[in-house]
């Protein structure tokens, strides 16, 4: 009777399986709920860095009365897409004089893991219509911007935003005092998975209002 009793106090094979394949489902849906967490946090980090960066170059630019550019780029490596960033300004105050030894960096190159640089129209349509009725242009297709070069980091795509004294802003790299600003500029990007962009990934941007400078993050919640 004794031994009876003990032998019902254990578990038996079935049941031990079915805690198990429990253990797993939760185990498995943690991991993807701190997945999705990581991912999202990626995005924002990315969004206040970049706005950070643009309102720096922007104030700057108006403190010192000079130009200010803000170069970015995508770098595919080994652990997968980065965007890079980087703010130099002009030591003579000028915005045509582009040569390497008038340009002075304003900030270290910063850099956000597994995001990918993109146009405006790639962002996902829930994005965009956060700021519905905006058709930006993107600093991602830009070719009117200027190289920069910061220490062994090249950003050569020309894809720069440039602020002038007065604050406006605009992607015409090399710019005279006649120049317009663009109405409002974007700089978008989205959740990269190694070196590609899934069609669900999340994704954010940075306008800036080119009459003012003014940036606003643009970002799903």
């Amino acid at each position: 009777m004794q031994s009876n009793r003990q032998a019902r106090k254990g578990f038996s094979l079935v049941e031990l399986l079915v805690v198990m394949a429990v253990m797993g489902m939760v185990a498995t849906l943690s991991i993807t709920g701190f997945n999705s967490i990581v991912q999202a946090h990626t995005v924002s980090r990315g969004v206040y860095d970049v706005a950070s960066l643009l309102e720096l170059a922007r104030s700057q630019a108006i403190a010192r009365q000079t130009y200010v550019w803000v170069g970015f780029q995508s770098v595919a490596g080994s652990s997968g897409q980065e965007l890079q960033m980087v703010a130099f300004y002009s030591v003579d105050g000028t915005g045509t004089n582009t040569a390497s030894t008038n340009l002075l960096p304003l900030s270290k190159v910063l850099r956000v893991k597994n995001v990918s640089l993109v146009e405006w129209n790639s962002l996902k349509e829930s994005t965009r219509n956060l700021v519905a009725g905006q058709n930006p242009s993107s600093v991602a297709t830009n070719v009117d911007g200027i190289p920069l070069s910061a220490g062994p980091i090249q950003f050569k795509a020309r894809t720069t935003v440039t602020f002038t004294p007065r604050g406006e802003s605009m992607l015409k790299g090399a710019a005279g005092i006649t120049d317009g600003y663009n109405t409002w500029i974007d700089v978008s990007f989205r959740q990269a998975y190694g070196n590609s962009i899934r069609p669900n990934a999340d994704d954010g941007a940075v306008l800036v209002n080119g009459a003012t400078g003014a940036v606003r993050p643009v970002i799903l919640r």
